[in-house]
């Protein structure tokens, strides 16, 4: 088996196996700079500080978007229904 690599976490500071790094190719190891458990975490104190302005985007790409959405979900309906024939 091989040798599990580990990385330091500049968030949380604790030393980490890769696996609990998102990949991110830019990164020069491959996986992103913080830990996944604090992306999530910061990923969350974003939304839970800009969640209306968050909303609002949303809600004028849905509208601008209209056709396209309507599109891409019946090619996905299109696509489970087939694969609940099979």
């Amino acid at each position: 088996m091989g040798s599990v690599i580990y990385k330091v976490c500049p968030d949380c500071c604790f030393i980490k196996p890769l696996h609990e790094f998102y990949i991110d190719s830019s990164c020069k190891d491959g996986h992103g700079r913080v830990c996944s458990e604090c992306a999530k975490k910061k990923s969350k104190e974003y939304y839970d500080a800009n969640r209306d302005e968050i909303c609002k985007k949303k809600a004028e790409y849905a509208i601008v978007n209209k056709d396209r959405i309507r599109k891409v979900k019946a090619k996905y309906y299109q696509r489970r229904k087939r694969e609940d024939e099979k």
